[in-house]
């Protein structure tokens, strides 16, 4: 495949700050045993839209949602990286839009990053409630899915949005 010959190599991935960004691009095949966990995630979640064809190991949430689905960003720290050096400011759920990032951090002590995904629509709310948006995300080895922001199978402990601002 044009030049690589291994099944798991890195891409150049750095903030705009020029830190580096750990990251891995495999290119192994499924295994019989992921594509049953895949149905099983599909069965789980039948209100989410998934994404038609083949699903891909070669990037995960982080990279679809900070590496343009080229690769996986490996350590999970590094997004608070991301986040601070390419100038991402917090949005209140009341001001979210399309395009904003999606960030679900776990209810562990270290409170690090479990998953995160791009706002495809605002949330819509009725009689003065604020809804909950729906997100594109990729779930692990899965296909990429449109979801409700709340419904999918990562922890809604603490779900923040940010947006690019500069």
């Amino acid at each position: 495949m044009l030049g690589f010959s291994s099944d798991m190599v890195s891409l150049k991935l750095s903030t705009r700050a020029l830190r580096d960004i750990d990251n891995k691009l495999c290119r192994t095949p499924l295994t019989p045993g992921d594509r049953l966990q895949l149905q099983q995630i599909k069965r789980d979640h039948p209100a989410a839209l998934f994404k038609p064809g083949e699903a891909s190991q070669a990037y995960n949430c982080h990279g679809l949602t900070f590496a343009s689905r080229r690769t996986a960003i490996t350590n999970t720290l590094h997004l608070d990286h991301i986040l601070l050096d390419d100038d991402y400011q917090e949005v209140p759920l009341a001001a979210v839009l399309p395009g904003d990032v999606v960030i679900y951090r776990t209810p562990l002590q270290d409170g690090g990053v479990e998953h995160s995904g791009v706002v495809v629509q605002k949330p819509a709310g009725q009689g003065g409630l604020i809804g909950v948006p729906l997100v594109l995300s990729k779930w692990g080895k899965a296909h990429e899915a449109i979801h409700y922001a709340n419904y999918c199978p990562y922890s809604s402990y603490k779900i923040t949005y940010f947006r690019v601002t500069k």
